[in-house]
């Protein structure tokens, strides 16, 4: 029998699969404390049916970028491309 970890989705703290914390019912996200969850417990069913991100509340470093990667009109490909070569000519600069 083995032990995993995993980090919370919402503040990073690592949670043991062996410890309490908190698994959103429509994701699959675990989070560390009700709080991270973010939403109200449902109190007829018990436990947690929809997290922060679900319920429209919060959003993900993940979503945030690939909203704003939408409205740039720019592939994942194209934004790392364009950074390589911001940091190249940074690296450029320093070294004259």
């Amino acid at each position: 029998m083995s032990v995993d970890f995993f980090d919370c989705v919402t503040c990073g703290e690592s949670i043991c699969d062996c410890g309490l914390y908190y698994r959103c019912d429509n994701c699959g996200r675990k989070f560390c404390s009700t709080e991270c969850v973010g939403v109200e417990q449902d109190e007829d069913l018990g436990y947690y049916t929809s997290c922060r991100y679900c319920s429209g509340k919060d959003a993900t470093t993940t979503q945030l970028l690939e909203f704003a990667l939408g409205k740039l009109n720019l592939t994942t490909d194209e934004l790392k491309e364009m950074y390589l070569k911001e940091i190249a000519n940074e690296s450029t600069k320093r070294e004259e």
